[in-house]
């Protein structure tokens, strides 16, 4: 996974694209935009201009915005770099 200074943590984070975060959120890529619109989660524009969000922004206290979605971002772990 790509690792990025992230402004809001202030700190080098993993990011992930909003397909893979949607689906490990349990969440569609609508919600997801929806989401960034609403800066609910962390992201950083790559250069070619593809969205990346923050993977340490899905486990803060404020994430969960309705029921079962703090269950399904805890369940969710960063994978472990080889």
């Amino acid at each position: 996974m790509p690792t990025y200074f992230c402004m809001e943590c202030c700190r080098t984070t993993e990011h992930l694209n909003v397909t893979r975060v949607a689906q490990f959120v349990g969440v569609t890529r609508a919600t997801m935009y929806n989401w960034i619109k609403r800066a609910q989660v962390h992201t950083v524009v790559h250069p070619s201009g593809r969205i990346l969000v923050c993977t340490a922004s899905l486990l803060t206290p404020g994430f969960a915005r309705f029921p079962g979605e703090r269950a399904a971002a805890l369940a969710w772990q960063p994978q472990a770099r080889p």
